[in-house]
């Protein structure tokens, strides 16, 4: 997988994302988003996933995974597939000279009930679906702690649609849960390699942090395994 550097054609001062970011709270965020573009690395570095507003996929693996998940119909089916396609032994290169002006939300809006409606019910089965076990009932027992916090967050004007995404959320896990058992059947990489993946320090979920992946934690690229 490669990500692109997203300014915010907004704020072209800004950035946008500079990769998609996994955290053991459960809770996922394009890293750097609304950072100045200074702050970034002149360097190209390697992230959790890449964000699917500019992205490139390997087509065997992005195929041989399912692809995009559609009952998803939209956020965080990006970071659903990055985590699929780690957990199979991928990897992720932000390519930092590749760079993409992105219109964020201009679909829905950046706090619109469609918004967080979705996310925070994508949220949920992006968790069930690909943390692998016994790492998962962590995940659960820290998003079921941090939910009410994002929840608030949002203002008490979109508590009705988070909160409907959380339901909606809930009916959905018999599904999610049957694709769980089938992508963990996949999985080729340990619990330790996907726990050293994830962001474990709650002040980068608060300030929207980007999260680069050492070496060491990675293994092997799948590019230079077939060459």
């Amino acid at each position: 997988m490669f990500g692109s550097t997203q300014i915010d054609a907004r704020q072209p001062d800004r950035v946008d994302g500079f990769g998609d970011v996994y955290s053991i709270f459960g809770t996922a965020w394009r890293g750097a988003s609304g950072w100045s573009f200074a702050s970034l690395p002149s360097e190209d570095r390697e992230v959790f996933a890449p964000c699917a507003a500019a992205a490139l996929y390997a087509r065997d693996a992005f195929v041989s995974a399912g692809g995009f998940d559609e009952s998803f119909f939209c956020y965080l089916e990006d970071v659903d597939l990055g985590f699929r396609l780690r957990l199979r032994g991928e990897r992720c290169i932000q390519v930092r000279r590749a760079e993409a002006l992105h219109f964020g939300s201009a679909s829905a809006g950046g706090n619109s009930d469609f918004f967080v409606f979705h996310s925070q019910r994508n949220r949920l089965w992006v968790l069930v679906k690909n943390v692998p076990s016994p790492l998962v009932w962590l995940v659960l027992l820290l998003q079921i702690a941090v939910a009410p916090v994002v929840v608030l967050r949002r203002g008490p004007g979109k508590w009705s649609a988070a909160l409907r995404g959380v339901l909606a959320g809930l009916r959905g896990l018999p599904a999610a849960w049957r694709q769980r058992l089938e992508v963990q059947g996949e999985c080729r990489v340990s619990n330790r390699d996907i726990a050293r993946l994830l962001v474990w320090d709650p002040r980068k979920a608060l300030h929207h942090a980007p999260h680069f992946i050492a070496p060491s934690a990675a293994g092997t690229p799948h590019a230079a395994k077939e060459a």
